[in-house]
């Protein structure tokens, strides 16, 4: 059901004019607006012609200077709303088209200058908005923040409408519009949890459709907030200890990592040694890395790491054989010593070492090394070049006591700890006899210090 009003106004001269009746209303397309026709007023009079004006302003004849006016074939669209037509018809002393007569005024047309008279009426072209407005927003997943929440986003301006605008548009075109209205729930700003959220948007047009009510469109959108931070991890200081006597490695209480996230009071803590041994197991000779990790329950995780130094400061040892080498006679040949000869092993707590091991470092002579009737020769102590070996002459002073050749022994791990000894050589006063240690009066020293 519909109703319209005819306005007829009186007219002047011998005119009357009867408008069409108002249309049913339209509904607008996507633009806001719609075509309508409008039909053509009914008129009497003498050399009657019809021009009509639209409240919008749009033009529905095409006039030429002299005033004779021609309906366009078309009427521009009507916008949502109603528009006014004032539909008016002259009568003329002539029929057109016409020209200038002599009594015409200054400044009017031709076709002003013969009417005779006119009426007038109005036309109401009613356009209805009954398209609802387009909720374009759509489901979206966010990081939480440091206090594992996120605020709910505005989907205000994620609306659009073929005819109302955007609260916060302010531009020419949506002056005397429609605004549309957004409400959601929750609320914009709301600080929600860990998880999928549902948002309820509801949009309305503000237009005069549905008794006033306006269109309106519901649409409900999945917010989710998801946990993306790792933890926080502080890994123990670095450590460093003394392997156990008699042993390559140490027992290190490393201590435990610590970690804090910004959703979980309680992350997992793992440590893992760069050697795959346990934690609690012994701490081999050298650096060894703990890789701490940290994970939170949504499967974040952060490492740092941690070292663990062992040092070998425990010397290898020398067990000598205990023998004492006599040489005889002496006849000032040289004789041939190495550390077997005095050695019967050696060991270390973390090196695998070997009698070929041990160096000579030097080699001391209880008498002068020319002098006293013991030859008159030189080089008495000649050690090797790899420091491995010695010859020692067989001579000695023949109003003295004997010969004694001490023989400095030195072995190093691979550590650097060494230990030292020492072992004896006689050169004696006469066979069989145990020659007397007088000092040290000549030294040799070798290339191994």
């Amino acid at each position: 059901m519909c109703s319209f009003n005819i306005t007829v106004e009186e007219g002047t001269g011998n005119v009357s004019i009867s408008c069409p009746a108002d249309p049913p209303p339209a509904n607008a397309n996507g633009d806001c607006e719609a075509a309508v026709a409008v039909g053509t007023p009914t008129a009497t009079g003498d050399n009657v012609s019809l021009f009509a004006t639209r409240s919008d302003g749009k033009p529905m004849y095409d006039c030429d200077e002299n005033g004779n006016c021609t309906r366009r074939a078309s009427d521009a669209p009507f916008a949502a709303g109603t528009t006014t037509i004032t539909w008016t018809a002259y009568s003329h002393d002539t029929a057109g088209p016409w020209t200038t007569p002599a009594t015409c005024a200054a400044g009017d047309t031709p076709e002003e200058c013969h009417r005779t008279g006119s009426a007038s009426c109005t036309e109401a072209i009613t356009v209805n908005d009954v398209t609802p407005p387009v909720i374009t927003a759509t489901d979206s997943t966010v990081s939480a923040d440091a206090n594992c929440q996120a605020a709910v986003p505005d989907y205000s301006n994620a609306v659009t409408d073929n005819c109302s605008c955007s609260a916060d548009d302010n531009s020419q075109d949506c002056v005397n519009r429609h605004r549309i209205s957004v409400t959601q729930d929750p609320d914009a700003g709301t600080m929600v949890g860990l998880g999928p959220h549902t948002i309820h948007l509801t949009a309305n047009d503000g237009s005069s459709n549905n008794n006033g009510a306006g269109n309106t469109t519901t649409k409900d959108i999945t917010f989710t907030v998801n946990d993306t931070t790792p933890p926080v991890i502080t890994c123990p200081a670095n450590m460093s200890a003394n392997t156990l006597p008699g042993t390559c490695s140490a027992v290190v209480i490393v201590g435990t990592a610590t970690a804090t996230d910004n959703c979980d009071s309680n992350p997992t803590i793992t440590g893992t040694r760069s050697d795959n041994q346990s934690l609690l197991a012994l701490y081999p000779k050298g650096t060894t890395t703990i890789t701490w990790t940290a994970t939170d329950s949504s499967g974040n995780h952060s490492s740092c790491t941690q070292t663990v130094t062992v040092v070998d400061n425990e010397a290898p040892t020398i067990t000598f054989n205990g023998q004492t080498p006599s040489m005889w006679p002496p006849n000032h040949s040289y004789h041939t010593f190495t550390a077997a000869n005095f050695i019967s092993s050696v060991s270390d707590n973390c090196d695998s070492l070997s009698v070929n091991d041990v160096y000579i470092t030097k080699v001391t002579s209880d008498e002068a090394e020319n002098g006293g009737g013991d030859g008159n020769t030189l080089n008495d102590i000649v050690i090797s070049g790899d420091c491995k070996s010695i010859q020692l002459r067989a001579e000695r002073v023949n109003d003295g006591n004997g010969r004694v050749y001490t023989i400095y022994f030195k072995l190093k791990d691979s550590s650097g700890n060494f230990t030292t000894g020492t072992a004896k050589v006689y050169s004696p006063k006469n066979e069989g006899e145990t020659s007397g240690d007088d000092g040290p009066q000549y030294t040799v020293t070798s290339s191994c210090p």
